[in-house]
This record gives C-alpha cells, sequence and structure tokens, in this order.
C-alpha cells in the first residue's frame, strides 16, 4: 500500500507487443493517489481522487473491519483485531510457540492447519522475506 525502498522488477509491454523490463521502487498505491492528487491541474480528477484521501473509521467497528462476534474472538490472549494488525513474522511466531489443549486445541486445529507452520498461508508469504513491515 505504501510503496517500498527495495527495487522490483517491473515488465512493460509496448503498443508494438514488445516488452521491456525496469526495475525500480514501487511508488505505492496511497503515495500514488496522494501525488497525483497534489499535482493534477483538472478539478474533475481532483474530485475523484479526493474519495479515497480521507480514512475514517467504522463507528461501529472502530476499524478493526471485523463484525462484532469476530471482534471478540481471542487468539493466545489477543483479541482477533490485534491478532490481524501483527507482521507476518510475528503472526508465525505466534502460530509456532501456540500450545493448546483439550477444547481450545480441538477448536483451533482446522485454523492453524489453514495458518499456522508448514500451511500453504504461510509458505506462500514466506514470513523471513516479507520481513517485519509485512501484515497479514
Amino acid at each position: 500500500m505504501n510503496g517500498g525502498e527495495d527495487k522490483i522488477e517491473f515488465k512493460y509491454f509496448d503498443a508494438r507487443g514488445g516488452t521491456h523490463k525496469r526495475a525500480h521502487r514501487w511508488e505505492g498505491i496511497l503515495p500514488n493517489l496522494e501525488r497525483r492528487y497534489r499535482e493534477t491541474e483538472s478539478q474533475t480528477v481532483r474530485d475523484e481522487l479526493a474519495k479515497y484521501l480521507g480514512w475514517r473509521p467504522c463507528i461501529s467497528c472502530g476499524g478493526a473491519r471485523l463484525n462484532e462476534p469476530a471482534r471478540f474472538v481471542f487468539v493466545d490472549n489477543r483479541s482477533l483485531p490485534d491478532a490481524v494488525r501483527m507482521t507476518v513474522l510475528d503472526a508465525y511466531a505466534l502460530f509456532q510457540s501456540m500450545h493448546l489443549e483439550g477444547w481450545r486445541a480441538e477448536i483451533a486445529t482446522k485454523i492453524v492447519r489453514e495458518v499456522g507452520p508448514g500451511a500453504d498461508g504461510f509458505e506462500f508469504f514466506d514470513p523471513l522475506r516479507l520481513g517485519m513491515n509485512a501484515r497479514l
């Protein structure tokens, strides 16, 4: 969303069907919208981009983007909204260190199978490569 300092290789297609590769920093969606808003001379473009510049948390969920029952789910003494704000690396460490017993283990089995260590979800993200700035 906010871009980064690392250079990424981009592949561009021209009108004749050719391709060009270039490595450069990805500006990010939010900085791009802000820059375009500042630089445009078109009021129509500015009005359209203005829709995306404000941020107001939902009155009901406080910006958690989860329904009420989901906000009362806890993962290792963390609310689900707190857990989803963790970096991928922190979430990976949480699931590796989690030792559940009894009914908690039964409930968590399916979830941990989907998102825990060794699951396709974490292997896909490769948390060691994404590092601390990657969010779930």
